[in-house]
C-alpha cells in the first residue's frame, strides 16, 4: 500500500513538471484528478527549483557581465516555463484592457492570437524583469527561488478562493482538483521554513496576498470569476511584484 502511494506521489510530481514547465520528464502519467491535485500542491516547490536555476545562472554571470546574465536568466525562465504563464498574462491584458462587455472579454481571452495590449504588456514585463535581474548583486539563489515560490503559491490561493468565469476549460479542472486545503497548508508550512532562512519572503507573501484579493475582486467584477489565463497571469504579476519587494528591501 505504501509503495502504491509513493508511486502516485511521484506520478503527481512528474505531472507538475509536465503541465507547468518544459523541463523534460517523458514518463507517461495519467492526467487524473488525484495526480493533478498532487501536481498543484507541488507547483510552489517547482517554483523553488526554477528560481534556484535562474539564481545559479545569475550568480555565475553577475561578476562577469550582469547585463548578459540578466538576458540569459530571462531567456532561461521562458524556456523552463515554456511561456505558459506569460501567455495567460498576455490574454488577460488583451481582454481586460479592451473595455468590452464580459462575454466579449472572455472571447478575446480565448482567442489564440495576441493583440496590441498583450504585446505591450509582455514587452513591459520583460523589461522590468530584466531590470530586476540585473539589479541584484547577492543572494541570487535564495532571492529568485523564494520569488518563484511566492508567485506560484499565489496561484493556489486564487484557484481555491476565486470563482469561475465559465464552466469547462483547464481552469475549472484545476479548481476541482484543489478541493481541500491540504496542498495550501503544506506550502504555508514550507513558507515558514523558508522565512527562517530569509525573512524577506514574509513581506513578499503578504503583499502577494493583498494582490491576489484584488485580482479576485477585479475578475469577479469584470467577467464574473477567474479563468485558466488569470491563474497564469496571477503567477507572473506576483512574480514581478515580489521582485519589486525584494529589490526595495535592498535599500533597508
Amino acid at each position: 500500500m505504501r509503495n502504491r502511494d509513493e508511486v502516485k506521489m511521484i506520478d503527481g510530481i512528474i505531472l507538475s513538471f509536465q503541465v507547468f514547465s518544459r523541463i523534460p520528464l517523458k514518463k507517461p502519467v495519467d492526467f487524473s484528478n488525484k495526480n493533478l491535485k498532487i501536481a498543484l500542491g507541488f507547483l510552489p516547490i517547482l517554483g523553488l527549483l526554477i528560481g534556484s536555476l535562474l539564481g545559479l545562472l545569475l550568480q555565475w554571470a553577475n561578476p562577469k557581465a550582469p547585463l548578459v546574465g540578466g538576458a540569459l536568466a530571462l531567456t532561461l525562465y521562458i524556456i523552463l516555463t515554456g511561456g505558459l504563464h506569460l501567455d495567460g498574462l498576455a490574454d488577460t491584458a488583451d481582454g481586460f484592457l479592451s473595455n468590452a462587455d464580459p462575454k466579449k472579454i472572455l472571447d478575446i481571452m480565448k482567442d489564440s492570437l495576441i493583440g496590441s495590449f498583450g504585446s505591450l504588456t509582455l514587452i513591459l514585463y520583460c523589461l522590468f524583469k530584466f531590470a530586476f535581474y540585473t539589479s541584484f548583486t547577492e543572494n541570487f539563489i535564495f532571492t529568485l527561488a523564494q520569488v518563484s515560490f511566492v508567485s506560484r503559491l499565489s496561484a493556489l490561493y486564487v484557484i481555491k478562493k476565486g470563482g469561475l468565469a465559465r464552466p469547462g476549460g483547464f481552469g475549472s479542472v484545476m479548481k476541482e482538483a484543489l478541493s481541500d486545503y491540504k496542498a495550501f497548508l503544506f506550502n504555508l508550512i514550507l513558507l515558514a521554513v523558508l522565512a527562517y532562512f530569509d525573512w524577506r519572503i514574509l513581506p513578499a507573501a503578504f503583499i502577494s496576498l493583498i494582490l491576489c484579493e484584488l485580482i479576485i475582486r477585479m475578475a469577479s467584477k469584470k467577467i464574473g470569476g477567474l479563468t485558466g489565463d488569470l491563474y497564469g497571469a496571477t503567477i507572473e504579476i506576483n512574480e514581478l511584484v515580489a521582485l519589486l519587494v525584494y529589490w526595495g528591501l535592498l535599500w533597508i
